[in-house]
C-alpha cells in the first residue's frame, strides 16, 4: 500500500488523509495528499506543509493541509478543488 505505516504522524494529530491526483506506484509523480488536521488551526499554509514534510524524507509528497472546519466549509461551498480531489481519491488514513 502507498505510504504504508506513515500514519498517524508523530508530530501532528491527523484526522484524515486522502490520496488524490495522478499518482501510481510506477510513476515519478509526486504524491498528492489532502491532510485534515486541527493542529493546523492558526498556522500559515507554509508552516503546515513544513510540519507535514518533516515526516517524508524518502517520498516526494505534495500535501494540501487543512483543518476540519476548512474542509467542512469547502464542502459546503462546493469547492471545485475539493469536489475533484474527493471524486478521484482514496482515503488512506482515518483516526
Amino acid at each position: 500500500m502507498i505510504l504504508e505505516n506513515k500514519f498517524p504522524l508523530p508530530n501532528l494529530d491527523v484526522l484524515k488523509v486522502y490520496l488524490f491526483g495522478n499518482y501510481n506506484a510506477s510513476s515519478k509523480n509526486d504524491i498528492d495528499l489532502l491532510i485534515i488536521c486541527d493542529d493546523f488551526d492558526g498556522v500559515s499554509r507554509m508552516k503546515r506543509m513544513e510540519k507535514v514534510l518533516l515526516n517524508f524524507s524518502d517520498e516526494k509528497v505534495d500535501p494540501v493541509c487543512i483543518t476540519s472546519n476548512e474542509f467542512t466549509r469547502l464542502l459546503q461551498q462546493k469547492s471545485l478543488f475539493i469536489t475533484i480531489a474527493l471524486k478521484k481519491s482514496l482515503l488512506i488514513y482515518e483516526k
